[in-house]
């Protein structure tokens, strides 16, 4: 029961054990004293010789008779001490009826000093038995079920918004528990910010601020150059707000550098070990000094079973509120950005079109471009084609991403007559993630795409689902109704 305890019930236990044995030892001296006294003063003495008793009755009898007549109360006196004195025999040795009062009195002395030693032991071993026990009713009603999923007894908001002053002043101690998210994941844009969206899901969920590692996605500058994420400084816990979506960077991948001041754990619990052991995952669903390390290729099977278990994997509305944090253009990027649009005449009204290849072979059927253009011509067909003082012969714009030349050449060739096609380069460069000359393009790409009024491409792609994201923050009313995916599936989270 002992080792199977918490930190702070065993500390408790040792107290209680201490105060017990500063309890007992002392009260065993004194009655140790005490009866040892009480033996030596009680020892029988041989009897007087009959010489010395006549001789004290000579004495007390001559003393009588010579003393003056007294009251009643005085004769009494006298002759009870001259009964004790014929009773005790008379030598040197003896001591004085006044030296043995004084020490008699300080002896009680002693004993009232050790009952209120003792006195004041019990009312704080009482007060030990009490926070132990307080402990034990907390340790009993620290079972926090995991969020509640959407439709049941509560929304899902309501199971992580525990807005008292005791859960709020956690936050601000320097040792308070991060949730630190290290993606290690090889992968672009779209899927190293769907990896940090997933931590920042679950780090909402437990009710912990996060620190987002460097990525390993090749960004010139840093993550915070592009986007507006504050590097994380000392104490880390006053970094973000509980129950906020407010988060810092690090400034080391892997979050090396952070680590050492934290006490971290490497294990994810699933939602099953949360319900079947409450205690031993209190430290990740509550208030604690610990933290965690979120890894994608480590906790993948952990992470899916929260977002299945949470339903955040088909949450457009909850991932589309909390994107914007992780991918808020800093001013460098909005100025880039608004110097690209005015260079290639990017305006309302407009459809962003991604179509994709390279590695898409691996995730999704083959889709012609002809089959992206069909989407565009229907939108097109509902709706008015150019906005504001623009002639009949304006055509109607659209905006085209991909990762490979010929499918620019193979768009103007076939569709520049139709509709004015606007891209970044132009169709010139090959894009990859793992290229660093590239990525500031697929940026680019990824922020113009979600400034259109429509967007058509794959839900396999990660970037497109980003977009999606996107525009669903500004058009929440109605941003499914602006979104078309040509693989026919809907948007989805992993």
């Amino acid at each position: 029961f002992f080792f199977g305890t918490t930190a702070g019930v065993r500390e408790s236990l040792f107290k209680y054990i201490v105060v017990v044995i500063l309890t007992i030892v002392p009260t065993v001296f004194v009655a140790f004293t005490v009866f040892s006294r009480r033996g030596s003063s009680c020892s029988v003495n041989p009897p007087p010789s009959s010489s010395t008793a006549e001789g004290v009755s000579e004495e007390g009898l001559s003393r009588a008779t010579s003393a003056p007549a007294t009251s009643a109360t005085d004769s009494v006196q006298g002759d009870l001490v001259h009964e004790d004195e014929r009773s005790s025999p008379r030598n040197n040795n003896d001591t004085t009826p006044g030296v043995e009062t004084t020490k008699e009195a300080e002896l009680q002395r002693q004993v009232d000093e050790q009952l209120q030693q003792l006195a004041g032991l019990h009312a704080r071993e009482d007060a030990l038995i009490k926070e132990l026990e307080d402990l034990r009713s907390q340790a009993s009603t620290s079972r926090r079920t995991v969020p509640s999923r959407p439709g049941r007894q509560r929304n899902r908001g309501d199971s992580t918004q525990d807005t008292t002053a005791a859960d709020q002043s956690w936050i601000r101690r320097p040792e308070s528990a991060l949730v630190l998210c290290d993606p290690h994941w090889m992968c672009g844009l779209g899927c190293t910010t769907h990896k940090f969206l997933i931590c920042l899901e679950m780090a909402w969920t437990w009710g912990k601020p996060m620190m987002l590692c460097q990525p390993e996605y090749p960004l010139l500058g840093g993550w915070e150059r592009w986007f507006n994420i504050p590097r994380c400084q000392w104490p880390y816990a006053a970094n973000a707000q509980r129950n906020n979506a407010s988060l810092c960077i690090s400034k080391s991948r892997n979050c090396e550098v952070e680590r050492r001041r934290l006490h971290v754990r490497k294990v994810v619990p699933t939602p099953k070990d949360v319900i079947a052991r409450p205690i031993n995952t209190a430290w990740l669903t509550k208030p604690s000094y610990v933290s965690v390390v979120v890894r994608w290729d480590q906790h993948q099977n952990a992470l899916k079973a929260w977002l299945k278990y949470l339903r955040y994997d088909s949450n457009l509305k909850f991932a589309s509120a909390l994107v914007p944090n992780l991918v808020a253009p800093t001013p460098f990027l909005t100025q880039k950005v608004e110097a690209l649009k005015e260079k290639i005449g990017f305006a309302s009204p407009i459809v962003s079109v991604h179509i994709r290849r390279g590695d898409a072979k691996h995730e999704t059927k083959y889709f012609p471009v002809a089959t992206y253009f069909q989407k565009v011509d229907a939108y097109y067909a509902r709706t008015t084609p150019c906005a504001g003082n623009c002639t009949a012969s304006a055509k109607p714009r659209v905006y085209v991403m991909a990762d490979r030349p010929y499918v620019f050449l193979e768009v103007f060739q076939k569709y520049s007559e139709k509709y004015e096609i606007l891209s970044v380069d132009g169709g010139k460069t090959k894009k990859t993630w793992a290229d660093k000359s590239t990525t500031d393009m697929a940026i680019y790409d990824f922020i113009l795409a979600s400034q259109a009024d429509y967007f058509i491409g794959t839900a396999a792609s990660q970037l497109g689902r980003l977009v999606t994201e996107m525009l669903c923050v500004k058009w929440p009313q109605d941003c499914t109704q602006r979104v078309q995916y040509v693989d026919g599936r809907r948007w989805y989270l992993t």
